[in-house]
C-alpha cells in the first residue's frame, strides 16, 4: 500500500494504521482530528494532508525524515516552531491558520529544502501575518530557499528589488541612529555646560 486517503469521513482520532514501510501519501482532509499521532508506523510518508481538521499544534512528525509535503489548511495552529525540525520538508501550505507574527515565519528560515510556501492563496482565507504590509518581502528577504509563495513563483528580480530595499531601509535607519545620537551629545554638552556654571554660581555665593 502506497497511498491511503480517508477524507470527509468524520474521524475524530489518528490510529495507528498498522505497520506500512511503503506508504508514501496519507490523505486525512476534512475529518474531526484534533491530534497528529501514530504515524511512527508509516517511517517513509513523504505526503501527508491534514487540512481541515482540528488540529492546533503541529507535533509527533519528526520520525518522518522523508517527509516531502505537508498540508495544513484550515487548522487553527498559531506555532510554527516545529516545522524547523521536518529538515527534508519542500512544500508547506498553512494558509488558512491563525499564524499572525513574522517570528513564525522566521522558524522556517533553516529548512533548506523548503521550496514552496503558502500563508494565502485563492482557495483558502489567508493567514492574518499575510496581511501585514510588508509581508511579501519579509518573506522574500528572510527565507532565501523559497522559490514559490502563495502560488506565485518569485523572480531573481524580485528578490533583488527587495534585497536593494532592505539594505536602503538599513541605510536610512543608520543614519537616523547616528543623528540620534549626535543630537543627544549635544545635548548633553549642553547640560554639562550648565551644570559647571551651575556649580560655579554656588561656589562664589
Amino acid at each position: 500500500l502506497r497511498v491511503l486517503r480517508i477524507i470527509t469521513q468524520n474521524v475524530r482520532e489518528m490510529v495507528s494504521f498498522g505497520y506500512l514501510p511503503n506508504l508514501t501519501e496519507l490523505c486525512l482532509s476534512n475529518n474531526k482530528i484534533e491530534r497528529i499521532r501514530f504515524l511512527e508506523d508509516v517511517p517513509n510518508l513523504q505526503r501527508l494532508w491534514l487540512d481541515y481538521t482540528q488540529i492546533s499544534v503541529i507535533e509527533n512528525l519528526e520520525h518522518l525524515a522523508d517527509l516531502r509535503e505537508l498540508f495544513l489548511q484550515g487548522n487553527n495552529i498559531s506555532s510554527l516552531a516545529y516545522v524547523s525540525r521536518l529538515k527534508s520538508l519542500n512544500s508547506l501550505q498553512i494558509s488558512g491558520n491563525p499564524i499572525s507574527n513574522y517570528q513564525e515565519i522566521e522558524n522556517l528560515v533553516h529548512l533548506q529544502a523548503l521550496f514552496d510556501l503558502s500563508f494565502a492563496d485563492y482557495e483558502h482565507d489567508a493567514c492574518p501575518v499575510a496581511e501585514i504590509e510588508g509581508y511579501r518581502s519579509f518573506v522574500i528577504f528572510h527565507l532565501k530557499q523559497v522559490k514559490v509563495l502563495d502560488g506565485y513563483p518569485i523572480s531573481e528580480r524580485n528578490r533583488s528589488e527587495v534585497e536593494d530595499a532592505y539594505l536602503k531601509s538599513v541605510l536610512e535607519f543608520n543614519h537616523r541612529v547616528d543623528a540620534l545620537k549626535a543630537e543627544n551629545r549635544s545635548a548633553l554638552q549642553n547640560l554639562e555646560h550648565k551644570k559647571k556654571v551651575n556649580e560655579q554660581k554656588c561656589a562664589q555665593s
